[in-house]
């Protein structure tokens, strides 16, 4: 295999802006970001390759930032925040990071994550055909999300939070009660976490509680498109 990488990198700043004029009305900027484009060309297994590195063609982002600051402290919703995102484009994974805050009222942090999973490999064929039926080529997105109200208070602290979990896409499987049936299938599955908690002090003790509720989806469906022999002839094996 072989492959090509081309970045560019820039940094920029906004300039120093006095307490009541300012970018943004009155937040100092900053940030970089990396971009880039890769080509990617396979002299063999192309399967192989993507089932263990599953890297594309095409334009990416590696790292890149966006911070703001707040220039007339107590005076706006929010003092200051980060986003950083990374591996975004066609990279199998890529992340976005971004914690906003006001200072005593509260923080928002978030992390959002994205994964494709592909896998084919010819090490895990069954059957007379040696063909592999337990291929995948599934998308993952899943994040969290938390904000925590009076962060700084250690009379009382409310925290909030919920999380994420989405998958699609199809992939193929086997039933083998008595042979090896191939077996078609779409994977739907969904997961939700909400949190509730709260921080204090009574009596000199630290006081801490948290509820938690999950809600599970699953409507993965699987087909036999039809009539099928299976793919051992000798049933014995």
């Amino acid at each position: 295999g072989a492959a090509l990488l081309l970045s560019l990198t820039t940094f920029s700043q906004s300039p120093s802006p006095s307490p009541s004029d300012g970018p943004l009305g009155g937040y100092t900027i900053s940030g970089n970001t990396e971009v880039g484009a890769r080509w990617v060309g396979v002299n063999g297994d192309e399967d192989k390759f993507r089932s263990d590195i599953n890297q594309r063609s095409g334009f990416k982002f590696f790292d890149s930032s966006v911070r703001f600051d707040n220039n007339n402290a107590g005076s706006r919703f929010v003092d200051s925040g980060l986003i950083m995102a990374s591996g975004w484009g066609s990279d199998p994974s890529g992340s976005v990071r971004a914690n906003i805050e006001k200072k005593g009222t509260f923080r928002l942090d978030t992390n959002i994550r994205r994964v494709a999973l592909f896998n084919d490999l010819r090490n895990h064929a069954i059957g007379d055909t040696r063909i592999n039926y337990h291929n995948y080529n599934i998308k993952r997105n899943f994040g969290d999300l938390d904000l925590t109200i009076f962060p700084e208070s250690q009379k009382f602290r409310l925290r909030l939070g919920g999380s994420y979990n989405l998958q699609s896409d199809p992939f193929t499987y086997t039933s083998r009660a008595s042979n090896a049936f191939p077996v078609e299938a779409t994977s739907r599955a969904k997961a939700f976490d909400y949190r509730i908690g709260a921080d204090t002090q009574l009596l000199g003790f630290n006081i801490s509680g948290t509820y938690g509720f999950r809600e599970f989806i699953d409507r993965t469906s699987y087909r036999l498109l039809g009539p099928n022999e299976g793919d051992v002839v000798d049933t014995r094996v």
